[in-house]
């Protein structure tokens, strides 16, 4: 398999001040998106739609919050955080090349992780309409007990098995769309015009 970075880049979005010691934060935002290409004696994954891919997509997005000669956090929970109060932080927030940082943060909440699906486009979309209906968050989505509610609720729709696919038994790929793409790459790179020709 062949790994080709195509972002890898961190974003200063702004600043904020640590309500315990007023200290200056620094907000950025952590971009990884690299293109895997399989050889053809490999085994290929598949995406949502159970289609062997030679190649795709797969991208990472965190956040971090850093201070004066000190690493505070990193991980899903800045983004999170990022997301819940983006309207009282958005005076800090930058916007880079016409793409702003609620776009951003929405393409996280979206599209991060897309090589990590539980299930295909049809469970997925169930799966989405049940998070809605029991109003579940982050991180609340990512523990057992929430797979096995998913997994009972598949099971009630005749879904948690689809086109010969059980639910939850391999991690599946989410296509990125071209034109979130393109705004990873304005938002996180200084020079996109050759790529984006």
């Amino acid at each position: 398999m062949k790994k080709i970075k195509l972002i890898n880049s961190t974003q200063l979005v702004g600043e904020a001040t640590n309500h315990f010691d007023f200290a200056k934060l620094n907000i950025n935002i952590h971009c990884s998106l690299l293109q895997l290409e399989y050889d053809s004696k490999e085994s290929f994954p598949k995406d949502i739609f159970l289609t062997p891919l030679r190649q795709y997509r797969q991208l990472e997005i965190a956040g971090s919050f850093t201070g004066p000669d000190q690493f505070i956090h990193y991980d899903d929970s800045v983004m999170e955080y990022l997301r819940q109060h983006y309207d009282h932080l958005k005076i800090f927030m930058l916007e880079n090349n016409g793409v702003s940082t609620r776009e951003i943060i929405d393409i996280w909440q979206r599209w991060s992780s897309n090589h990590l699906r539980a299930g295909t486009e049809k469970q997925e979309q169930l799966v989405a309409e049940f998070k809605q209906q029991r109003n579940i968050k982050y991180p609340e989505q990512y523990s057992m007990k929430f797979y096995e509610e998913c997994s009972k609720f598949l099971s009630a729709q005749n879904s948690f098995i689809d086109n010969g696919y059980v639910y939850g038994t391999q991690w599946l790929i989410e296509p990125i769309p071209e034109d979130v793409v393109n705004k990873l790459i304005l938002y996180f790179l200084e020079r996109t015009s050759s790529y984006l020709q």
